[in-house]
């Protein structure tokens, strides 16, 4: 795969594609191409000046984040021959960078900073801005606006930042091996920042052509083409003629949801897309249903690409009900849900799947094959989102979204939000009345959706107020800690008269990076463990001195992203399988959280929510957040409005799952099927079956799966093929968007097709039924 970021040479993408952005420039208003404004030069961006002859360029300061960095001037060594920065890292134990602050005055802004660079193979190079106030106060940062690995050879890199409106002046640095990469040397070029009118959509290009169609495809007005429901599908994407759509042939078990998806390239506009599919018919004459198979259509909206950053790009977002309207020499995307009955006979599955368009339509054979099993579901794995009480339906749908959570395969749901009720004291103890309280509405629609895991609670602040209240605001004293023992004491003990589910409690969110809130979250888990409560804690590889400090008291560890130390590479496969060995050994529950927040990367929750924790040896993971945003049809600028994985209905739109919340689904199945042999393996062990061929799946199916390019942040949830900037700094994208890890779109069906088959054929040996 090439870096993370990537010039754009003209040369590369045809006239017509030319056209079409200059066209959509002129259409779009002065958002497409912002105009320079003025703004501060950068001193020395060429790096020239070496007035001292230290050997550093002038007007920079080199500075060491961490380790033995070296930096220096490296003379004839730009793109263009002239001098350059070079910042060398020689292990993993550094980080160097240069910076430079700029006086820009307050009033925010919008900045464009451009930049060239090169690196050794596997070294990450890091461009980021920070806005400090006149008294030079910390405001606000962007740490992630450019970042390259693996780029050999010069290229143009550029991005934007939101100045912060009290800042007095913008930190510039420029870094080597900053979150991650190998071991190198970055080298930095012409760098310049100036204040633009706007920022500017990243755009998508294609890298071929318009295809040419066929008379039949001109006459029906599209071309229906094979697209991998993991794989992004943007609306400029110019589809080959080999990818033509043949025939789709999906399998599932009895029970399972099962996507079936397929790309529609518009050979003139659409203003209503639709498709049809029938019902299916076994060759024994078994039948699916119509009303099992569900069409959606999937939607775009401009979204961040990680809440961190200030871009903003059309990606498909979720599957909307209402028919696509599809742009000329555009492309949408069909994507149809199939639910296989419980009951349904193995077989084969034959039907049809229609698409129309005004003038013109055509059928696509579909054959799904129906495998004679069910799943089965893990009691004791957690696959769950977090959720609240805060939308404006408040409760009202809390039944619905639940039941729509238990569809998609999750076990449990991380609650955030206040306890609620009422409380009296008498003597030592304290009476909670909790009926209609906000865990009580929570428990009871848990327990009708039936989820079989415990619930996790992330605490809201009324449990502590309230024990801070009696103890006139000492969290440190003895006052506080009987109040605040006393009500969990209640709560726990309701619980138990009312057959609650089992409660992990988390007293504060995120508590390792910040001190003060570190401090009154493990006071707060101490006391959850005296008054025998079970205990969760997240981001604990965040800060490992502090992990060690409330290891004792922590009954579930919930890793950020996964098997890893934050912001350095992943353990190794061998120091990782001793930690979870010892985690497990010492009654710990360990899950991951926070993958990928988008909710529109399928590939990087299906991956994350399936055989990352079977490879990993993981008890599952839990996502940031079901439904959150005021507005997720808007571009806001806050951190909630790009953190969605259900679009509500409102009064203008239908709503509906975002693609990567479909992959969270798919990738909960993919670890039932690896449970699931797994467990039959066992049981016909114990019966005296034969099952080396299946112990042999199980025992390669993860050879192959290497995680160590994966990163904190944003290489989590995949980059694209080619990540870079035109001349102007402004960002464009072309290839597919994939996971750093070696496996293509197919390879996780490929796998699941695999342990599919030898759970059916263990299934039939004589003896294991």
């Amino acid at each position: 795969m090439a870096g993370d970021c990537s010039a754009t040479p003209i040369g590369r993408t045809s006239a017509m594609s030319i056209l079409r952005v200059l066209l959509a420039c002129l259409l779009a208003a002065p958002n497409c191409a912002p105009q320079t404004v003025g703004g501060p030069p950068i001193l020395n961006g060429d790096f020239a000046a070496d007035k001292d002859a230290n050997g550093l360029p002038d007007d920079w300061q080199a500075e060491k984040y961490r380790g033995n960095p070296v930096w220096g001037v490296e003379q004839a060594g730009g793109p263009a021959g002239s001098d350059c920065a070079r910042i060398e890292c020689k292990t993993n134990e550094d980080i160097g960078l240069f910076s430079q602050r700029v006086a820009v005055g307050k009033g925010g802004g919008t900045y464009r900073v451009v930049v060239q660079l090169r690196t050794t193979p596997g070294t990450r190079a890091t461009v980021s801005c920070t806005s400090y106030s006149a008294t030079d106060k910390w405001l606000d940062a962007n740490y992630n606006m450019i970042v390259a690995t693996g780029e050999t050879k010069w290229v143009t890199c550029g991005g934007y930042f939101k100045h912060n409106d009290q800042g007095a002046a913008i930190k510039l640095a420029l870094w080597c091996s900053f979150q991650g990469g190998e071991p190198g040397t970055v080298w930095f070029d012409n760098v310049r920042i100036e204040r633009v009118d706007g920022l500017p959509p990243t755009r998508y290009e294609p890298e071929r052509p318009e295809p040419s169609l066929s008379p039949a495809d001109q006459s029906r007005g599209f071309l229906l083409f094979a697209r991998n429901s993991l794989d992004l599908l943007c609306r400029e994407y110019n589809p080959g003629l080999d990818e033509r759509l043949k025939q789709l042939r999906p399998f599932a078990s009895q029970g399972e949801y099962e996507p079936l998806s397929f790309g529609v390239y518009a050979a003139r506009e659409l203003p209503e897309l639709r498709a049809a599919v029938s019902g299916l018919k076994s060759d024994a004459g078994a039948t699916i249903p119509a009303d099992c198979l569900e069409v959606r259509y999937v939607r775009h909206l401009s979204k961040r690409s990680h809440y961190s950053r200030q871009d903003r790009m059309s990606v498909p977002t979720f599957l909307d009900a209402k028919p696509a309207a599809v742009a000329a020499n555009d492309s949408g995307q069909v994507w149809i849900t199939v639910h296989v009955p419980d009951d349904a006979p193995g077989g084969v599955y034959r039907g049809a799947v229609t698409v129309s368009a005004g003038t013109g339509e055509q059928s696509v054979p579909v054959a799904l094959r129906v495998f004679p099993f069910r799943l089965k579901e893990p009691a004791d794995k957690w696959f769950g989102m977090y959720d609240g009480l805060h939308l404006p339906n408040g409760t009202a749908d809390l039944e619905t979204r639940y039941a729509d959570m238990r569809r998609h395969g999750l076990t449990t749901v991380g609650f955030v939000g206040a306890l609620g009720g009422k409380y009296s004291v008498e003597g030592d103890v304290v009476h909670a009345d909790l009926e209609g309280a906000s865990l009580t509405t929570v428990v009871a629609a848990y327990q009708k959706a039936g989820f079989p895991a415990p619930l996790v609670w992330l605490m809201g602040g009324d449990v502590k107020n309230y024990a801070l209240k009696h103890a006139g605001g000492d969290l440190q004293s003895d006052k506080f800690a009987d109040a605040y023992k006393a009500l969990v004491k209640a709560v726990l003990r309701y619980g138990r008269l009312n057959q609650w589910p089992p409660l992990y409690c988390q007293p504060e969110d995120e508590v390792f990076a910040h001190t003060q809130r570190f401090e009154e979250g493990l006071r707060q888990l101490k006391l959850l463990k005296e008054a025998e409560a079970l205990t969760e804690m997240d981001g604990p590889n965040v800060d490992a001195e502090r992990a060690q400090q409330t290891y004792a008291f922590t009954d579930m560890l919930v890793y950020a992203y996964g098997p890893l130390l934050y912001r350095e590479r992943v353990y190794s496969p061998t120091v990782w399988e001793t930690m979870v060995n010892q985690f497990h050994a010492d009654g710990k529950k360990l899950l991951y959280y926070n993958f990928d927040t988008t909710g529109c990367h399928p590939e990087s929750m299906r991956f994350s929510n399936g055989f990352y924790i079977a490879a990993t040896h993981a008890d599952g993971l839990l996502n940031w957040a079901y439904s959150w945003a005021r507005d997720p049809y808007g571009e806001q600028d806050d951190v909630a409005g790009d953190v969605q994985f259900y679009y509500p209905t409102t009064d203008k739109e239908a709503g509906g799952p975002s693609i990567g919340y479909e992959g969270i689904r798919e990738g909960v199945d993919d670890y039932k099927y690896w449970y699931t042999l797994t467990e039959l393996v066992k049981e016909a062990k114990a019966k005296g079956v034969p099952t080396a061929e299946a112990e042999q799946l199980l025992a390669s199916l993860f050879a192959d799966l290497d995680l160590s390019n994966l990163r904190t942040n944003m290489s989590m949830q995949g980059n694209w093929e080619y990540e870079g900037a035109n001349e102007r700094g402004d960002e464009v994208r072309r290839g597919p968007f994939k996971l750093p890890v070696p496996w293509q779109f197919a390879a996780y069906d490929q796998k699941r097709l695999a342990l599919a088959e030898r759970i059916e054929a263990l299934a039939r040996q004589p003896g294991a039924g």
